[in-house]
């Protein structure tokens, strides 16, 4: 009787006290796990405010709008590689997870940016029909949305991933000026933040959206087995809170991603976090014929334990809190609570890299906007020191020198002027002129040349320093190597086609059978970006794989060959017939052979 007494009193107080301390710990674990969720929640608001501001970045450019308004194709060319390389190329080297930049206007022209190795866009591809352009309205906010990937192909060393997270935004200045901004993204920044919301090792976090579809989670066949449950529960009806499935014994809590419809979820099974009150309520029952003071006193002294280790790690939590992330968790013991300590650590070691990270990106470029500002300095010191140099030489009255001087300051105003890359072909004629007026002065009479300019191609657009290179060539290999007289004759020509030809011809030695067949072939391939490093060591190659890249048209480019006469070398640059805008100044250049 004294024994049944006695293991019905110890029973009810290992009951009672397993049944105190859930209670205690399970509202410890909804504390704990709304911080985790506060901190991932901020570092998923960080990235998304990082989106926001790059959108609205591109949307208050002059280049957007100049966009916009582009009723050229040139035009939006011109623009749109404007705002790749000002906004969009920088902003994807710090966000490798970007697939893709589009822009969209009223009339439905669209431009896209996808990286030069990952993956890349259908060549199909077109944002105006997708199905959720209709749903796209003016709005503070930006829209995010979910889906499968099936725009996407697989592109040099890229990988796919199976979704992908669209984030889009319509933007109107007037009536009749309003286009859409999409940026494409793949899911691993947020798969990366979520697997930090994993409170124990058995734990499970997620990510889903108003339709409680699955965005992503650390454990996806798991999280495709709760969604039900947790619609059930009320997850998609509130903004934020808690409940526990006691189908399962799992403690859910969920907060709403700041911006967007989505939720975070972290889901804690119960038999984990509890695994130690287990421990306590066996052995408290098993030493029941040792005596009540001994299993009094082994519930005390666990229960004591985890509640201390647990008060500690709070009070670190609440510290992080304010913002102080050199703050850390004594870790205690070897259970659950002591991972918890160390994955907690751990995150704020991985927040505190991040920010650093973050730090030093921003330190270079700024160092990079610094280094193009001194190469502008560095520019206008060398025009001035030309300009003075041309005085004294007026003072001297050496004008062979005033003439030679004024060609190379000319010359280095248009290599160093920035903000165009391609100019009208006359401006580029000029610089060649220059160039040959200067060549003529070192060598005199054993250099002629005639530059001819058929009509209408004086205000074609030509992408910068492509004759001069090849008119190079000519020279060093016609006239420095054999020592003998070289004449150069420039023609430029419009086809019928639609093209602007320039022609270089020369009569020096002309191409050998081995060297022309071979770089015959180099120019016949089709992927001049994967030979990139072997073209642009070659003067004509280089220019080859500029015409490409820029005008990105199969025909353009250049052509090599021997004359037919069998006297020197013929070198044609090929590139489509683009106007420069009209008012655009087009001086006569000086085509004085000498």
């Amino acid at each position: 009787m004294f024994f049944s007494i006695i293991l019905l009193i110890v029973v009810t107080i290992a009951v009672f006290s397993y049944v105190e301390s859930s209670r205690s710990i399970k509202s410890d674990i909804e504390r704990f796990s709304t911080q985790i969720l506060k901190e991932s929640n901020l570092n998923l608001e960080r990235y998304f405010q990082e989106y926001e501001q790059f959108l609205a970045n591109i949307a208050a450019s002059s280049t957007y709008r100049q966009w916009l308004k582009a009723s050229e194709v040139s035009e939006r060319i011109s623009a749109f590689t404007n705002l790749k390389d000002n906004y969009v190329h920088s902003f994807a080297i710090m966000h490798p997870e970007i697939l893709s930049v589009t822009i969209l206007n009223k009339n439905g022209n669209e431009n896209s940016y996808t990286r030069e190795k990952g993956p890349a866009l259908r060549y199909d591809y077109s944002m105006k029909s997708e199905v959720w352009m209709p749903k796209i309205t003016i709005s503070k906010e930006m829209t995010m949305l979910l889906s499968p990937n099936v725009n996407y192909v697989e592109f040099g060393d890229g990988s796919i991933s199976d979704t992908v997270i669209t984030i889009v935004k319509k933007y109107e200045f007037t009536s009749d000026l309003h286009g859409y901004i999409k940026m494409d993204i793949t899911p691993q920044p947020i798969q990366a933040i979520l697997s930090e919301t994993k409170i124990d090792a058995n734990g499970n976090g997620m990510i889903v959206d108003e339709q409680g579809m699955l965005i992503a989670s650390t454990d996806s066949e798991h999280a495709a087995e709760l969604l039900p449950s947790l619609q059930a529960n009320g997850l998609l009806a509130s903004a934020e809170g808690s409940f526990f499935l006691k189908d399962s014994n799992q403690m859910v809590t969920y907060r709403s991603i700041a911006k967007t419809n989505w939720k975070i979820v972290s889901v804690v099974p119960w038999h984990t976090v509890a695994r130690s009150i287990y421990r306590v309520k066996d052995a408290t029952i098993l030493i029941a014929l040792i005596g009540l003071a001994v299993g009094m006193v082994l519930v005390v002294l666990v229960s004591e334990s985890s509640t201390r280790r647990l008060k500690k790690l709070r009070g670190v939590m609440s510290q992080t809190g304010l913002n102080n992330l050199e703050v850390r968790v004594e870790i205690e013991g070897r259970d659950e609570v002591a991972d918890v300590s160390r994955a907690y650590n751990k995150m704020l070691t991985n927040l505190e890299y991040s920010l650093k990270e973050l730090n030093q990106s921003r330190t270079s470029q700024q160092e990079a906007v610094l280094s193009a500002l001194q190469s502008q300095i560095n520019s206008h010191f060398l025009y001035n020191a030309l300009e003075s140099i041309k005085f004294m030489a007026y003072l001297a009255n050496q004008d062979d020198i005033v003439k030679t001087t004024l060609a190379l300051s000319d010359m280095l105003r248009y290599v160093s002027n920035y903000q165009n890359t391609s100019v009208p072909v006359q401006q580029e004629i000029q610089y060649v002129a220059n160039y040959l007026h200067i060549m003529q002065t070192q060598y005199g009479e054993d250099l002629t040349y005639e530059i001819i300019q058929g009509a209408g191609t004086k205000e074609v657009l030509c992408l910068k320093a492509v004759i001069q290179p090849i008119v190079e060539n000519s020279i060093r290999y016609g006239l420095e190597q054999t020592g003998q007289h070289l004449f150069v004759r420039i023609e430029t020509a419009l086809s019928s086609e639609g093209y602007l030809m320039i022609r270089i011809c020369d009569t020096g030695p002309g191409f050998n059978e081995e060297t022309l067949a071979r770089m015959n072939d180099k120019l016949r391939q089709s992927n001049v970006g994967a030979h990139y490093r072997q073209l642009s060591n070659i003067g004509l190659l280089n220019v080859h794989y500029r015409l490409r890249v820029y005008y990105e048209d199969e025909k353009a480019g250049i052509t090599i060959c021997n004359r037919a006469d069998g006297n020197g070398a013929e070198v044609t640059i090929i590139l489509p017939d683009r106007p420069a805008k009209k008012g655009e100044p087009v001086h006569e250049p000086d085509l004085d052979c000498g």
